[in-house]
């Protein structure tokens, strides 16, 4: 910004900054370029003849909605949207972080011959961590949140908050699980279910927009979100019987969401101050009863807060 390249320079600043890091980490790694055998050619196609397309099709996914919006209702709808979604973002921090960790861990107990049970289930235990107490809260100060951060004019957010924040309870375990099945080496499964959930999200939010109008779009996509949870839960139980994609912890999180809802709608009801300033109350001493009740319910995250806290001192 400094030299006079304006925004610009970010992106370059960006693209620099991670070619410089690039013999760094060849360094620590003790590895360099090679030229590619043929078999190893062979073996990475046939896993990104799938993968590739896998992307390119969850990236009209991810942007469909907008898309869509853009076209048949028009731009207010569009920056409603745009507003939930950026809300809702945190959601899903941990269940990227995880995911992305997953795929490898998968892969190697795979390939020589363990169990990948352990690995999964710890993974779906915590990746709604986020996501859950997310959007429990959003079901009770949505529209006082978004007015809060946004202004009045984006008030009709709200309810796309409340459907975007359920999306991303679904997202947060269907992220980790689509790595379980690309690390058993089956790209080929999830882009036969990834092009499946596309039309149905495309077919139903274009019905569902004209009945219902924009927040159609939001129902359509948790529709074809919840079915591809379900397609990735069939995959998985057929190929490791007896594995548990519902764990204890998940169920410990729900529960002390719910909790959670009760008693920020009980405070916001009750708070004898202004709007903005409960909105404010309300997010921070739900974070905190939340915790409390998860703590207070559940041995595997009294667990956790020890571990981490052993790790600290």
């Amino acid at each position: 910004l400094g030299l006079g390249f304006g925004a610009a320079g970010m992106a370059y600043g960006y693209a620099l900054g991670t070619l410089l890091v690039v013999p760094v980490v060849a360094y620590y790694a003790r590895v360099w370029i090679t030229t590619p055998s043929v078999e190893t050619l062979r073996s990475l196609w046939s896993y990104a003849k799938y993968s590739i397309p896998n992307g390119f099709v969850g990236k009209v996914y991810s942007r469909f909605d907008l898309i869509l919006l853009g076209v048949l209702v028009g731009p207010a709808a569009v920056a409603n949207y745009e507003i939930a979604f950026r809300i809702s973002m945190p959601a899903t921090f941990i269940s990227i972080t995880a995911a992305s960790v997953l795929m490898a861990k998968v892969s190697h107990s795979a390939t020589s011959g363990g169990s990948i049970k352990s690995e999964v289930v710890s993974t779906l235990s915590y990746a709604s961590l986020l996501s859950i107490p997310i959007f429990f809260g959003a079901v009770v100060i949505a529209d006082d949140l978004v007015v809060a951060l946004y202004g009045g004019a984006y008030a009709e957010a709200g309810l796309f908050l409340v459907g975007l924040a359920f999306y991303r309870i679904l997202r947060s375990q269907t992220s980790p699980l689509k790595n379980v099945v690309n690390g058993l080496n089956r790209p080929d499964y999830n882009l036969r279910l990834s092009t499946v959930v596309l039309v149905i999200n495309i077919g139903l939010g274009i019905a569902f927009v004209f009945e219902i109008g924009a927040i159609g779009i939001v129902i359509a996509t948790v529709i074809a979100e919840a079915i591809r949870y379900l397609g990735l839960i069939w995959f998985l139980r057929q190929s490791n019987p007896g594995i548990s994609l519902f764990p204890r912890p998940l169920q410990a999180q729900i529960g002390a969401g719910f909790l959670m809802c009760l008693f920020v709608f009980t405070f916001v009801e009750t708070a004898p101050f202004d709007r903005t300033l409960t909105t404010g109350f309300a997010v921070f001493s739900g974070a905190l009863a939340y915790a409390a009740f998860l703590l207070a319910g559940s041995q595997y995250h009294r667990r956790l807060a020890r571990s981490g806290v052993d790790r600290l001192l």
